[in-house]
């Protein structure tokens, strides 16, 4: 839609600058005119012109770009992604009806709501989320649930969601911290939703022990080392980019070595996301917002290096050496609970 509709007002704004140039052009002509009103329209047909050169560059640079674009040869790869959304928070809890929302503007406002923990009712859902994960153990065998590597975003919603869901059920050992995947901290660009700004990591790591402590065993299994390890800076795992994540997961040689083992021997490299609603709605273009602990399924792909292709011209266009990598269509395998 929007590649249908920006040309066709490009050129519609294009034709408005012309016509009121020639407006202008033609009034520079009448000699009636006073010197102050003649300066004026001097003026304005100059500042039109520029308009006008300025639209007619931006039309050669698109047509430049896409008689140079080739694109590229997307290979599906055998990862497959598990995306899941964090199980309900503080946030999620307080800010159900009209009152919950005000009360959750209010305590943005004060900082109160900062990067929330989930909920006993979100707990639960971890727990009943682990119990879908086990029966599809038993009807498609341990290939059903086996996941080589969990990811978590840095917010501690979804950490303890990832523990609660996969450590706590077997399912996996310990849980990498990935940049990336967090909520924007902005709300229509301008009010800021301290929700989804994360704690430092030596606050996060204190509470997220004590709350392990009430509740589980007290394990808190999250590796931090791929984002700068527990003295990290968190911010530096933002903005929310899928692009960004999955050109960082293609790039980590674990990855790497678990894709050359499945070519070689068959069958799929399975990854759990355990990520946001409004991020993960965005990313996969799903109709409506997941629920908590809802679970959808995508392939990688990643473009085929321009070398295999036979192109060894360089390209001029900033950022075309950058790994194309898209994803398949998600499909949604588990509608997880309504908040």
């Amino acid at each position: 839609m929007a590649r249908q509709t920006f040309p066709a007002l490009g050129v519609a704004s294009a034709g408005s600058l012309a016509l009121a140039l020639l407006v202008l052009l033609r009034a520079e002509r009448d000699a009636t005119l006073a010197p102050g009103a003649l300066l004026c329209v001097r003026a304005g047909a100059i500042s039109v012109g520029l308009l006008l050169a300025g639209y007619a560059t931006w039309a050669a640079w698109l047509l430049a770009r896409s008689v140079r674009a080739v694109e590229p040869l997307m290979l599906t790869t055998p990862i497959e992604l598990w995306f899941v959304r964090h199980a309900q928070s503080l946030n999620n809890e307080m800010s159900e009806g009209m009152l919950g929302k005000l009360a959750y503007v209010a305590c943005n406002a004060c900082l109160s709501a900062r990067d929330p923990q989930i909920t006993a009712e979100g707990m639960r859902g971890c727990a009943a989320a682990a119990r879908w994960l086990a029966r599809r153990k038993e009807d498609a065998g341990q290939e059903g649930v086996h996941f080589d590597l969990v990811v978590s975003s840095v917010m501690q919603r979804a950490m303890l969601t990832a523990m609660h869901t996969f450590c706590d059920a077997g399912l996996a050992d310990e849980i990498v911290v990935a940049p990336f995947i967090s909520e924007t901290p902005l709300w229509l660009l301008c009010y800021p939703r301290v929700s989804n700004m994360p704690l430092g990591r030596a606050q996060q790591l204190d509470e997220l022990r004590h709350t392990r402590r009430i509740h589980a065993d007290g394990r808190v299994p999250l590796d931090f080392s791929l984002v700068g390890g527990e003295a990290g800076d968190n911010r530096a795992c933002l903005p929310p980019s899928m692009p960004r994540f999955l050109r960082w997961l293609w790039a980590q040689p674990r990855v790497q070595e678990l894709v050359r083992e499945r070519r070689l021997t068959g069958g799929l490299v399975r990854i759990a996301v355990v990520s946001h609603g409004t991020f993960l709605r965005q990313a996969l273009r799903l109709r409506k917002h997941p629920r908590n602990n809802s679970v959808c399924t995508a392939r990688l792909q990643v473009g085929v290096p321009e070398e295999a292709l036979g192109v060894s011209e360089p390209r001029c266009a900033r950022g075309a050496r950058k790994l194309r990598v898209r994803l398949t269509e998600a499909e949604v395998v588990h509608a997880g609970v309504e908040t």
